[in-house]
């Protein structure tokens, strides 16, 4: 029994110098591109969406994450046209690939207009996102076509690579 013990001592104790050796640290940095925002929003009315974005990935790390900026318009797709111009700015990524956003929209449908803000909550890195959203009116909250609640996916496609950076 002594033996067993002496054996299970050195294996423990020698289990330290199990690392490796090549082990090198990970270089993190930020690349920059300006993105195409595609996107469809859907709830009881159904909107497309089209736009441009700066995007700012964070490369090279264990857990990759993205943060995104810019401009786009949401085109009601039945009935009656409803137009909405939007600013936004979104981060998502991380350990689960949360994805937070925030969105400023000007609903038009050229006789009546709302200003909107849309929190939104979902999954999503890169050049995808799956979110749901709510929408509170600022003005106008009788205009009739827009959703209250609103679930949406974009994708976003680099078009053109800016820059990149050291993190």
């Amino acid at each position: 029994m002594k033996y067993f013990y002496t054996i299970i001592i050195i294996l423990f104790s020698s289990s330290g110098f199990g690392q490796d050796s090549t082990y090198t640290r990970l270089s993190p940095y930020w690349e920059t591109h300006l993105a195409m925002v595609a996107g469809y929003q859907f709830q009881h009315n159904h909107f497309a969406e089209l736009g441009l974005g700066i995007k700012k990935n964070l490369v090279g790390t264990i857990h990759p994450s993205t943060f995104i900026y810019g401009v786009s318009n949401e085109f009601k797709l039945h009935q009656d046209f409803i137009w909405g111009l939007k600013v936004f700015a979104w981060i998502g990524g991380g350990n689960g690939g949360l994805n937070l956003g925030g969105n400023i929209i000007h609903y038009t449908d050229f006789d009546q207009t709302a200003w909107v803000f849309r929190p939104e909550i979902g999954i999503g890195v890169d050049f995808f996102r799956l979110v749901y959203g709510y929408n509170f009116n600022f003005t106008n909250s009788n205009m009739v076509g827009i959703n209250d609640h609103n679930f949406g996916i974009n994708f976003l496609i680099n078009t053109k690579k800016i820059k990149q950076t050291p993190y």
